[in-house]
C-alpha cells in the first residue's frame, strides 16, 4: 500500500474494511489522545533528509535522540538548506 493512502486513511474518518484497519484505528486513537501530533504525506523527494534518518534508522535496534545532526546526514542537510 502507498504512503500517502496510509496517511489519506489516518486522517480520514471514514470506515475502512481494508486488513490494515485495526492498525489505522490504533493509530487514530492515538492521534485523539495527542492532539498536538499531526500526519503529513511529504515526498521523499521533498525531504531527503528525513527519508536519510528513516533510512538510517533501519540499523538501530533502539530508540534513538540526536542532539546533533547525525554524521550520515550532514551533506544532504546542507544541500536542503540551499
Amino acid at each position: 500500500m502507498d504512503c500517502k493512502v496510509i496517511v489519506d486513511k489516518v486522517n480520514n474518518t471514514a470506515i475502512d474494511s481494508t486488513k490494515i484497519w485495526s492498525i489505522i484505528s490504533e493509530c487514530r486513537k492515538l492521534l485523539v489522545q495527542n492532539p498536538n501530533i499531526r500526519i503529513h504525506f511529504i515526498m521523499r523527494q521533498s525531504n531527503d533528509v528525513v527519508h536519510s534518518i528513516a533510512r538510517g534508522a533501519i540499523f538501530h535496534a533502539r530508540f534513538k535522540v540526536y542532539h546533533y545532526v547525525p554524521t550520515c546526514i550532514v551533506q544532504t542537510f546542507i544541500n536542503e538548506l540551499m
